[in-house]
């Protein structure tokens, strides 16, 4: 069960032409800690990308942490996602006064806002 719940490169966005497809034809939701863009894809693969601004925080410290948050709460959930999204997050200045449990409570909440998670028994798409 290990394997389900990693978190290797192939799921990490990492070309700057993916990150502008998504902001130029995908949807996008926010909280107070948190930016989401999605873009559905036809293929199966899910990748996930984060950002954080030097202007959130200035320690490189510091903004690593919150990317290291924020991928656990993700990999923690990918395998409740559906199937063909790219993922992007940005984070905002309120995140920094978040724990794991916050940060985590948050990006589900647009995930789930944003309809990305699946049925368990038919693996389609959730309607509520």
């Amino acid at each position: 069960m290990a394997g389900r719940y990693s978190f290797s490169k192939k799921y990490r966005l990492k070309k700057s032409g993916d990150f502008k497809l998504i902001y130029q034809k995908g949807h996008s939701l926010a909280n107070r800690g948190l930016v989401l863009y999605w873009l559905l894809r036809e293929d199966e693969s899910q990748k996930f990308g984060i950002s954080v601004s030097r202007k959130v925080e200035r320690k490189a410290s510091r903004r690593n942490r919150l990317k290291r948050l924020l991928r656990e709460a993700y990999r923690l959930n990918r395998p409740g996602l559906r199937k063909g999204v790219y993922l992007f997050v940005i984070v905002r200045a309120k995140a920094k006064e978040l724990n794991f449990e916050e940060i985590s409570y948050s990006l589900v909440s647009l995930l789930r806002r944003a309809r990305l998670f699946c049925d368990e028994k038919t693996g389609s798409k959730l309607t509520a």
